[in-house]
């Protein structure tokens, strides 16, 4: 079972779905724009970031470094909750076309974690993933650019739908794969 590494091979699911919205985002000819890639287990009462990659780093995601207010938004029982907690409870996905206006929406649950983000974070879109048929929540994935108005529903619904999936599925696997390597536990 240690041959198969199923943490290497989620991180290599992560990276694969990185490399595709990358050339989607990035075309030839036009500004390199950044792309950030986040998977988000249900953890007891909250979402924990288990695999992301930028194209740069697998650490571009964490909570343990930025301010409680933004820890606790990935906790369910939290009074304010992120974008991805949103998604989590209700299954549905959330199309943020337009960071700036989405944060200055109170009935969207989005909201910049700090500063530094909006030149960093144009426009993202947070899908729910079900890797197990009886948990009440969903895992999740965001996917994120500084390429304002990249994540449409109209436009890139469908192509998003289909990659999604086929990850979901790698990620399931990979998840069995792990709970068999911790003893048959639940890995997390």
């Amino acid at each position: 079972m240690k041959a198969l590494q199923p943490t290497r091979q989620g991180m290599s699911i992560i990276v694969a779905c990185w490399e595709i919205f990358d050339k989607m985002i990035n075309r030839d000819g036009e500004p390199h724009h950044r792309v950030r890639v986040a998977y988000f287990r249900v953890t007891g009462d909250r979402l924990v970031p288990v695999y992301c990659w930028n194209g740069n780093s697998s650490e571009c995601v964490s909570l343990n470094g930025g301010s409680p207010m933004v820890a606790a938004s990935f906790t369910f029982d939290a009074v304010k909750g992120c974008v991805a907690r949103a998604v989590s409870n209700s299954g549905e996905t959330r199309w943020i076309q337009n960071a700036e206006t989405a944060d200055k929406d109170p009935g969207d649950p989005f909201f910049f974690f700090d500063a530094t983000e909006h030149e960093k974070l144009k426009s993202m879109v947070v899908v729910p993933v079900r890797l197990e048929d009886d948990a009440a929540r969903y895992d999740v994935v965001s996917i994120d650019t500084d390429r304002e108005g990249y994540f449409n529903a109209a436009k890139r619904g469908e192509a998003l739908e289909h990659i999604i999936e086929n990850m979901a599925h790698r990620l399931q696997l990979e998840k069995e794969m792990e709970r068999l390597h911790n003893g048959g536990r639940h890995g997390g």
